[in-house]
């Protein structure tokens, strides 16, 4: 039986390269034994502490609760153990599950196979003890088995996050926008480059007295509750002095989240499915607590974002695609904190009230055009030569950039004044693109 102050083990997965950011946001969640491994973190905690995790971790993909270990050399074995886990504490015998199966051996072979022989085991034990089994549902199911097989041993898992954390539940679909730049490489570049969540002043309130689970929520429409004692925040904290560029800014996601960790929102805030919705252990009164927590710190933030923080800037020189930014950042409610822009990069002009002598200091951060996108080597230089005018007419202090173009450091180079202070390599959708960081 899940308990709720009982320590378990979870797997937090990520994109390559980005183990060390996530180990980081883990730590500043207070989970202990934090442990970096290849394409996730693996931590310890309680169930309050994964359910924070799924609802505030940034730069994950998913989180997900390990149940077991076990043997599985063959479909039989697999099978026996399986059967074993007592799976009726976890999914209703009238509910609905779907499992995600990965990795091959010599005696399963198919991962299509792996799948119907988990499947068979959790439906045939929880028949065996309810008379009824629950069906299998591949679209958001009331809860989703992570079975992950290497070599001989299987690794039995629930996945808390349902979908991948990175579908924040903002963004506006357009055929316009055909490729846009995960949310989460997003965040990772912006705490990368310092980008980091204010420390904002925690009073505690009343709590709401309601234990209903909440499934659909706007953090604008929900207001007064339990305020967190814990924080996100890390070591340093976005100065007032500070505002934010993306000069390609396309479906607006750098600009959102830029605004999303300034105004301390969690991410998950939006998301109307997890993949605990239907789970039998989920503790209702907790997950309700840590929504509370995280509207209270969203109101706070945005508060203290409108009076005196930093000026997020996103521009792109295509109208079309920038109101397709304006309206994702409007379902973020986000979008009186980010100033839209239309212009070619070599025409972009710093405002007025970001003029030098204003006292404000500027990071840049944006996933430019790649030469693979691009017909010509002349098209890159300009864009690269518009992109270093832009660095020096803003006095970009910070950058930060996803591109598989090392061509675009000597150009930075030349008006930062130095070559990147980390790279990191990752994956923009299929193209394998570095995060490259001045500082």
């Amino acid at each position: 039986m899940i308990s709720k102050n009982q320590t378990y083990e979870f797997f937090a997965t990520c994109g390559r390269g980005l183990e060390g950011l996530l180990a980081s946001e883990l730590k500043a969640l207070q989970n202990s034994r934090v442990r970096p491994l290849q394409n996730g973190v693996a931590f310890f905690g309680t169930l309050d502490q994964g359910l924070r995790a799924c609802l505030w971790l940034r730069t994950a993909s998913r989180v997900l609760l390990i149940l077991d270990r076990v043997p599985a050399r063959d479909g039989d074995e697999l099978y026996r153990n399986l059967s074993k886990i007592p799976w009726e504490d976890h999914i209703s015998a009238s509910g609905n599950f779907a499992i995600d199966a990965f990795g091959t051996n010599k005696n399963l072979r198919n991962s299509q196979f792996l799948a119907m022989r988990a499947k068979d085991a959790l439906v045939d034990r929880i028949r065996r003890k309810h008379g009824k089994r629950p069906d299998v549902q591949k679209q958001r199911p009331d809860v989703l088995v992570n079975v992950r097989l290497r070599g001989d041993k299987a690794t039995i898992a629930l996945d808390l996050s349902g979908e991948p954390l990175h579908r924040r539940g903002y963004r506006t679909q357009s055929p316009l926008i055909r490729a846009p730049l995960k949310e989460n490489i997003a965040a990772a570049m912006l705490l990368s480059a310092g980008w980091n969540t204010p420390r904002i002043p925690h009073t505690p309130r009343i709590p709401h007295t309601s234990c209903i689970l909440h499934t659909s929520r706007h953090p604008a429409l929900d207001a007064g509750s339990l305020h967190s004692k814990q924080s996100c925040a890390s070591a340093s904290a976005i100065s007032t002095n500070s505002f934010l560029l993306d000069p390609f800014c396309g479906s607006g996601t750098i600009a959102i989240e830029a605004a999303m960790i300034a105004s301390d929102r969690a991410p998950g805030l939006l998301r109307d499915y997890w993949g605990f919705n239907g789970w039998l252990g989920l503790d209702e009164v907790t997950w309700n607590r840590l929504l509370d927590e995280a509207d209270d710190r969203a109101d706070q933030g945005s508060t203290i974002l409108s009076e005196s923080t930093p000026i997020i800037l996103a521009n792109d020189n295509n109208p079309k695609v920038l109101q397709v930014a304006v309206e994702s950042a409007k379902r973020a409610d986000l979008a009186k904190h980010i100033e839209f822009t239309a212009s070619d990069i070599a025409k972009l002009k710093r405002p007025e009230h970001l003029k030098e002598g204003s006292g404000k200091t500027g990071t840049l951060a944006t996933n430019p055009p790649y030469a693979q996108r691009l017909a010509t080597e002349d098209q890159l230089s300009i864009l690269y030569k518009g992109l270093a005018t832009t660095i020096k007419e803003f006095n970009i202090q910070t950058a930060a950039l996803i591109t598989p173009d090392n061509e675009v450091e000597s150009y930075i180079d030349a008006v930062i004044g130095e070559e990147p202070s980390k790279r990191i390599p990752t994956m923009n959708g299929p193209i394998e693109a570095d995060i490259r960081i001045w500082l």
